[in-house]
């Protein structure tokens, strides 16, 4: 019986260094936490059926919804805001990071969902929201 990608996965985790142990760390992070897009509101009912993808930040880049330079927070923490520089990076304290990065550290989670907890300062919404709202107002179906 051949094994399944969970299993091959188990079986390359010992042959990797340090440095690649980290990169796959941060692809599972950004994944669970959405920057791969996830069904939002996913209560398991689809579970078994094909994913469907959200737009993501570079979408909403484009679709002029969001802007570079936007002021970003993580609910809860308006004292620690980052400037929004590309559709992956902020400019917090001086550094620049990846958006995820950022928003674990201001938490001190090991992964968050960046469309659920960081808000845009000049709309006071979530990028949820914000996202949803613009597929509602264009007619974009939900693909979740």
């Amino acid at each position: 019986m051949p094994k399944t990608p969970y299993q091959q996965s188990l079986d390359l985790i010992p042959k990797l260094n340090r440095d690649e142990l980290l990169q796959l760390i941060r692809v599972i992070t950004d994944r669970l936490a959405g920057d791969d897009p996830e069904p939002d509101d996913d209560d398991g009912e689809n579970e078994g059926k094909s994913r469907k993808h959200y737009p993501k930040v570079g979408d909403m880049l484009e679709w002029g919804v969001i802007q570079l330079r936007d002021t970003l927070y993580v609910e809860g923490h308006e004292n620690d805001p980052a400037l929004l520089l590309d559709k992956n990076t902020v400019a917090y304290r001086g550094q620049e990071m990846r958006i995820n990065d950022w928003a674990c550290q201001i938490t001190g989670w090991l992964s968050i969902s960046i469309y659920r907890h960081v808000i845009v300062k000049r709309l006071g919404q979530t990028l949820k929201q914000i996202r949803k709202r613009y597929m509602e107002e264009n007619g974009m179906p939900n693909p979740g």
